[in-house]
């Protein structure tokens, strides 16, 4: 019996998939080249996928793909982490990077460095190949923000599906899109929107990730046709306190791993003409809903996705093997609508008063002279808000502002001044990050 399988990618074998070095990458370029690069590998191989080229990912992960291997998404890149997954196979698993990690002491003979793709000619596309839809493709973890990160494993039913109802979610139009991303391949969403989103919609990746306001901006000007910016709310406060006029290239921005506060959003949208959408999801389903930010607060699920109401919230879709309970509180709008109302333990309760973490927190950013900050619920002591803050103001001075918006009571204690707020690269806070800053501060 023939197991079920689909294509790679559902794309014209013409079409741009990618610039690379300033050269438009086709499909059947993309397709030829990782076919080459699949040669060299073994079947069924696992490799760690370090690379933060976006196209040296995109061939690799393709190349691994066709070659019945998997993919292995590290939460970080420190050395230990690496070095840990590199041996926790049956045999030496090999490590694909292009810069960023150093080598020594670590064993050279399984890492593989890619200065410059060889990319192979158009000419060289024999035709699309088909990928097993229920193979253990893909290995990514969590973040780490609420302690030891967590191992996922996805199947290229669960990817691919994903990435079908985003476009159809998103891209209505039918654009061709340029795609600019701020946040690493390696990370659920960022895998998603920019990786698998491009093999199966109309979008030319840039294989650079820009990080700080200026680099953004200028990324986006040098682009051709229309722009899609895949950020966070971190990268596009950053984005926006940086009072840059964003070019009328980009057209869309899309937001995801944390609430955007709507001010944020509003001024994005002001200091350019694209419209800022955020995407919902979580570890065990992926991407699950979008909005526009600007609209209200209701969520609309992804096509084919459906809730199941039992003693908790159950989410159903038909690319996902079993239903995944809803790890949120939330408010359900009619059967394919809601509401996000708290993180699942992110609600404050202090002498009978309750608030979310995530409404305080927009409250406290929305401080002026306020550049950044995190808070969180110490759960070891009354459950009150503990919080950093990176601001030239006094933190008595932001407490009494603060103190003008929300009830004193949810007012965080210790309250830290800090020089950075240290965030990985989706912006989160891990809780190694948390135990470094809780050691400083004043």
């Amino acid at each position: 019996m023939t197991e079920p399988s689909t294509l790679l990618c559902t794309r014209p074998p013409d079409d741009v998939i990618a610039h690379y070095h300033g050269q438009p990458l086709t499909i059947a370029g993309l397709v030829a080249t990782a076919e080459s690069l699949a040669a060299t590998l073994e079947p069924g191989c696992d490799v760690i996928n370090l690379c933060g080229n976006r196209v040296h990912f995109l061939v690799v992960f393709c190349a691994v793909l066709l070659r019945g291997g998997k993919n292995i998404l590290p939460p970080n890149r420190q050395p230990g982490t690496i070095v840990e997954l590199a041996s926790a196979g049956q045999s030496p698993r090999l490590v694909f990077f292009d810069k960023g990690i150093e080598l020594d002491p670590m064993d050279s003979q399984h890492w593989r460095r890619l200065e410059r793709l060889d990319i192979a000619d158009d000419a060289a596309f024999t035709g699309m190949p088909c990928i097993p839809l229920d193979h253990s493709l893909v290995e990514v973890y969590t973040s780490g923000s609420t302690g030891v990160p967590k191992k996922l494993v996805k199947t290229w039913r669960i990817l691919a599906g994903t990435g079908e109802k985003l476009c159809a979610a998103l891209d209505s139009d039918n654009t061709c899109w340029d795609l600019v991303a701020t946040v690493p391949c390696q990370h659920m969403y960022g895998l998603e929107a920019s990786v698998i989103m491009p093999l199966r919609g109309r979008f030319a990746i840039i294989e650079h990730t820009p990080f700080y306001p200026e680099d953004v901006v200028e990324q986006v000007a040098q682009c051709e046709r229309p722009v899609r910016l895949v950020t966070t709310p971190v990268h596009l406060r950053a984005v926006v306190q940086s009072h840059a006029r964003l070019p009328d290239s980009l057209q869309q921005v899309i937001s995801a791993t944390a609430p955007l506060a709507e001010p944020i959003a509003r001024a994005a949208e002001e200091a350019g003409v694209a419209k800022v959408y955020e995407i919902f999801g979580f570890s065990e389903a992926g991407s699950v809903a979008t909005r526009r930010t600007l609209t209200g607060p209701t969520w609309q699920l992804l096509r084919g996705f459906r809730f199941l109401r039992e003693d908790k919230v159950m989410l159903y879709a038909d690319h996902l093997p079993k239903a995944e309970p809803f790890p949120d509180e939330l408010e359900l709008v009619g059967d394919s609508q809601f509401r996000f109302l708290a993180r699942a333990g992110d609600h404050l309760n202090i002498g009978g008063k309750r608030m979310s973490l995530a409404d305080l927190s927009a409250k406290l950013l929305a401080i002026p002279g306020v550049v950044d900050a995190h808070l969180y619920i110490d759960k070891q002591g009354e459950a009150r808000p503990v919080g950093f803050v990176v601001t030239e103001l006094s933190v008595r001075d932001v407490l009494h502002a603060l103190s003008h918006r929300v009830d004193p009571v949810f007012l965080p204690r210790p309250f830290k001044k800090v020089p950075q707020i240290m965030r990985n690269a989706t912006g989160k806070v891990t809780a190694a990050e948390l135990a470094t800053m809780l050691m400083g501060g004043s």
